[in-house]
Parts: structure tokens; sequence; C-alpha cells
């Protein structure tokens, strides 16, 4: 349970999740109920974070990953102001060596504000990685 100072009430609050390996696959699902501030808002937020994960290795080095996560935040003091957030992604991680790795995402968001118009847009990221295992 969470109390919230600013409605003096209390919400409920945890995280639930499951997930599924296969050899080759796995899935993964996952939910959030949180507690903060709306960054530049000033407000309150009760926020529930849903999210769902594939993934894919089609040969030892190469894995494949999907995803998708929605939140919906609100204020408790003025319910007609709520924040829907939408994030797609996909992307891959190679092994190209033991010690290299390279590995490319693309992401999709979308934030609706009620009362505002609706923020999209979409980012590339790609890495390079150089580590020794030490056992």
């Amino acid at each position: 349970m969470a109390y919230l100072e600013s409605v003096g009430q209390f919400y409920p609050a945890g995280h639930a999740g499951f997930t599924a390996a296969g050899r080759r696959t796995s899935f993964a699902v996952r939910y959030a109920r949180d507690f903060g501030l709306a960054f530049g808002y000033g407000r309150q937020m009760i926020a529930d974070l849903a999210s769902a994960t594939f993934g894919y290795t089609p040969a030892r080095p190469l894995s494949l990953t999907a995803g998708y996560s929605f939140g919906y935040r609100r204020d408790p003091r003025d319910t007609s102001y709520t924040v829907r957030s939408h994030v797609a992604s996909t992307g891959f991680n190679w092994g190209i060596t033991r010690e290299l790795g390279f590995a490319a995402y693309y992401y999709w968001e979308q934030n609706e504000t009620e009362g505002f118009a609706a923020v999209k847009g979409s980012r590339v990221t790609a890495s390079i990685s150089y580590g020794v295992s030490w056992r």
C-alpha cells in the first residue's frame, strides 16, 4: 500500500511478472503500479505500467528482441488529467567474438497528455561492447 499525501488516501502498489523461456525463445510480461511526480508538470501521479517482450535466438551469437510497453498515469487530485505512453522496440544483439559484441535497437514512442497534442518520436541506438569475463 502507498499513502498519497496530496489526497490523503491509500492506494494499492505492487509489481507482477511472468517469464517463460525455452531453448531459443523467451517471453516476458510485466506489470507495475508506481507513484511519483510527473517531470515538468509538478503533479503527483499514479502510474500503471505494463510491458511484453519476446526474444528469439536463431543462432548462438545472434539474439533478436521485440517489445511493447504501455503506461497510464493519472493525477489523483484531478482525475481528468491523464498521460498515456506507448513504446515499441525491436533490435538485435550479435556476439562477434567471445569478448566483442554489437547491438542495435529501434524505438518508437508516443505520449498523449490530456489537453495537449500527442508527441511522437523514434530513435535508433547502436553500441559496441568489449569485455573479458573473469571466472
